[in-house]
Formats: structure tokens, sequence, C-alpha cells
């Protein structure tokens, strides 16, 4: 029953003009990768194809969105490319989502 409210729910802020994304966390597989579930509206996806971020899909382009929204705070900006790890920002960005 919560599954039916929870897709209900979706389809009506799908049709919604106010930009909508859930992203849930569906588990972990046996080789450690994690399993999600995306979903978004059109507004959404505008907002996001407005801030630059594309792809081959929109599914990409949502992907790229979140790849591109790393966010830590300020005070640590230095500590991300210390004299320990000076490639370590670099070598993030060649990280790639998995899809199962």
């Amino acid at each position: 029953m919560v599954k039916i409210l929870e897709k209900l729910v979706e389809l009506i802020k799908a049709r919604s003009s106010t930009p909508w994304a859930r992203f849930t966390v569906g588990g972990i597989e046996a080789n450690g990768q994690v399993k999600f579930d995306m979903s978004w509206n059109p507004a959404f996806l505008d907002n996001v194809s407005k801030a630059g971020f594309s792809g081959a899909s929109e599914q990409e382009t949502v992907e790229n969105f979140l790849l591109g929204a790393i966010m830590y705070p300020k005070d640590m900006e230095n500590e991300v490319a210390s004299e320990a790890h000076p490639n370590l920002q670099a070598e993030s960005s060649n990280n790639k989502i998995r899809r199962g």
C-alpha cells in the first residue's frame, strides 16, 4: 500500500511546475555496489539543464548533476588539495555512477 501511495505522489509531482526530484537508496548488493532509485519531473530536469549539466539521456544528465554537486564546507577547501593528496579533486572527477 505504501509503495502505491509513493508512486501516486510521484505522478502528481511529475506534473507540477515546481522542480522535484527523489533519490532513494535501495540497499547494497553483494559486490558492494549501492542500489538506488532516482525520479524527477521535467521542471527539475529543466533547471539542471539551465545550470549547464547535460548528458546523452535524462538519466545521464541527472547523474552528471549529482556528480557535479560535490559539497564540502568552505573551511575544508585547502584540505581537499593537501600536500599528501595533491590530485585528489582531479582524480575524483573520474568517478562514475555504475548502473546495474
